[in-house]
């Protein structure tokens, strides 16, 4: 394990996000007409990391890095594109069936979304990359170059329905961001992570202009371009911007304010290594 990234226990409170990512137990005795008993009740808690791979699993670590554990996905979500974490919902892209698995922590189906679709109507081509705000939905599709939002039936994040999911907000990528691989999210900001340029380009959101482009991502140990980056999440508690790289098989953390501050190359802040099974990453 390289340097990792340790939030304080105020923070991991305040987001809801605790180190295990496993269900956990209290206990709660009642009496009753001289009877006692116990009733054992779940607590379901969310990994801060979710990664998503080609043998159709979600693999769970929590913020030290440290894996946790995984579970299986439908067996129609059979190719993730793109996870986004919402508190304790998991969401899982599928760029065959171009629609959005939603999980609980500990892996139920909640739901799947209608079809994802253009703001005008048509398919989607490739959508590789999912990103939750809010009540805000949004994928980054390489096959038209566009960013698709949408928007959620409420802030709890239910699919809207029924009928096929139309796009609200159509925002289309630079020229030179060809290769979308990965989506991310803030309050101001939408990040494509590009697999051929590994580099992020930040767009303003629903206006998509202007564009800015970060720096190279690096390696944390090395000068060595990443790989194969399949996959990103925005950390807003720590301001970190997180990659997941198929070829490594690491996750890399790239503090923003330092991201965007000019041109060059950057090194990762921090990286941990993958579970030695989740050897094929396609989200995070």
């Amino acid at each position: 394990m390289k340097k990792v990234l340790v939030l304080s226990l105020a923070l991991i409170l305040l987001l809801g996000i605790t180190s295990h990512g496993t269900s956990s137990y209290f206990s709660d005795t009642e009496t009753s007409a001289g009877n006692t008993f116990t009733a054992w009740v779940e607590e379901v808690i969310c990994a801060k990391f979710n990664v998503s791979d080609k043998d159709n699993k979600i693999y769970k670590y929590d913020d030290s890095g440290s894996f946790v554990s995984s579970f299986n996905l439908s067996g129609d979500n059979g190719k993730s594109m793109g996870v986004a974490t919402v508190g304790n919902d998991i969401y899982v892209l599928d760029q065959a069936d171009k629609e959005v698995y939603h999980y609980t922590s500990s892996g139920t189906l909640v739901e799947v979304s209608k079809t994802l679709w253009k703001s005008k109507g048509g398919s989607l081509g490739n959508p590789d990359g999912l990103a939750i705000y809010d009540n805000e939905m949004w994928v980054v599709d390489w096959g038209p170059d566009i960013i698709f939002g949408y928007v959620l039936r409420d802030g709890s994040g239910a699919f809207p329905g029924p009928g096929d999911l139309n796009a609200t907000w159509e925002i289309a990528l630079d020229k030179d961001n060809k290769h979308a691989a990965g989506l991310a999210i803030d309050s101001t900001y939408l990040y494509v992570l590009d697999s051929a340029d590994h580099q992020f380009y930040r767009y303003p959101y629903p206006a998509g202009t202007p564009v800015t482009v970060s720096k190279v991502l690096l390696e944390y140990t090395s000068d060595n371009e990443l790989q194969n980056p399949v996959g990103a999440m925005y950390d807003g508690t720590n301001n970190i911007l997180w990659v997941v790289d198929q070829d490594t098989d690491k996750i890399y953390g790239y503090d923003v304010t330092n991201l965007f501050n000019g041109n060059g190359s950057i090194n990762a802040d921090f990286e941990f290594g993958l579970h030695t099974e989740n050897t094929d990453a396609t989200g995070l």
